[in-house]
């Protein structure tokens, strides 16, 4: 659903292409190393996932997505969307929504560049002293 909606969506598309690196991440081949800001995911999918038949508990067997935008180094998360169950109530998700969705992405930007720039500065000020 997110394929056919938000990221389909021309706006959006050109907003990843220019600002970020998209990676799909399907969690039945488990989540990648060395990325502390995936972990609740990681707990939340080990909680809801029965192995070995792709559904996970009652409440989440028709589906599960989520977007996250993290630092490069997979430490900080900077934005995510709402949980999104695929239920009768996805419409109100950024996910399902191209304009929710580029305003999830852009708060994900703008919340590196502000933290990027508070470690500038901080460097800037120590080799001031």
């Amino acid at each position: 659903m997110v394929r056919g909606r938000s990221l389909s969506d021309e706006r959006v598309i050109s907003f990843v292409n220019q600002n970020l690196i998209a990676v799909d991440l399907n969690c039945n081949f488990g989540f990648p190393a060395d990325t502390p800001a995936l972990e609740p995911f990681r707990r939340f999918y080990e909680a809801h996932h029965t192995p070995g038949q792709g559904q996970g508990t009652e409440r989440f067997s028709r589906g599960f997505t989520k977007s996250i935008v993290m630092t490069p180094d997979g430490y900080v998360r900077l934005s995510s969307t709402p949980s999104a169950m695929i239920s009768d109530d996805w419409r109100n998700n950024p996910n399902y929504n191209p304009d929710g969705y580029l305003e999830f992405l852009q708060a994900g930007q703008r919340n590196w560049v502000g933290m990027y720039s508070r470690q500038v500065t901080g460097r800037l000020a120590g080799d001031a002293r």
